[in-house]
């Protein structure tokens, strides 16, 4: 059998695999404007906890960000929506291990473009929200991870010189910047960051991509 064969047979494995599988349950969440969920995990108690943005069409475009948490069993336990005079768009999200969620992501107001984190307890309640200007920087947070000690790791990129350099900010479990990098790897044009891994032992590692050929 050839590669490419053995490659399409195993697609259609798959896919037949997929077909055969029962729904457990479906969910439409609607806030009455133009919904999205599009980051997820599961918390350590085994509910779904869910982010995305919400696009309002009647008011010109205005964004804000819906947080949703379902249990196993599909029902809704809570949800909420963060909107502010600003556009706020998520990013990502991440759980730690007391149940704590923050949701990363972007704000926009006016010229100014910034990074955007927000912290909730497993209930929904808010904890903190942070802005961060980086400088000259328009930054933007797309991925985030947790730690055992509940640091914050969020990555993204930022927008210098006409080129997007690939960024790393670490946060205390209270919010505050612990540190942050800017990594310009050497490519003509723009460098993503677009996840993190993390060992829960102090140590993270970020994924991301170069693009070259662009000016």
């Amino acid at each position: 059998m050839s590669r490419l064969a053995a490659v399409v047979h195993l697609l259609v494995a798959l896919a037949a695999w997929a077909w055969a599988q029962d729904t457990v349950w479906t969910r439409t969440f609607d806030t009455g404007r133009l919904d999205g969920l599009t980051q997820g995990t599961v918390d350590p108690f085994g509910d779904l906890v869910l982010c995305g943005t919400v696009y309002d069409d009647s008011t010109g475009g205005h964004l804000a960000i819906v947080v949703v948490k379902y249990a196993s069993s599909g029902d809704t336990i809570w949800s909420r929506v963060y909107d502010t005079p600003a556009n706020d768009h998520a990013g990502g999200l991440a759980v730690d291990s007391v149940g704590d969620i923050v949701v990363v992501g972007t704000f926009y107001s006016g010229d100014t473009m910034g990074a955007l984190a927000i912290k909730y307890d497993r209930n929904g309640n808010p904890i903190w929200e942070r802005q961060y200007l980086l400088s000259e920087y328009a930054a933007n947070l797309v991925g985030a991870v947790t730690d055992d000690s509940l640091n914050i790791y969020a990555c993204g990129y930022t927008f210098v010189g006409g080129d997007n350099d690939a960024l790393l900010v670490k946060l205390e479990r209270g919010g505050d910047t612990l540190w942050t990098r800017a990594y310009d790897l050497g490519a003509t044009g723009s460098r993503y960051s677009t996840g993190w891994r993390s060992t829960g032992m102090g140590a993270s590692y970020a994924l991301g991509r170069p693009e070259k050929g662009r000016t």
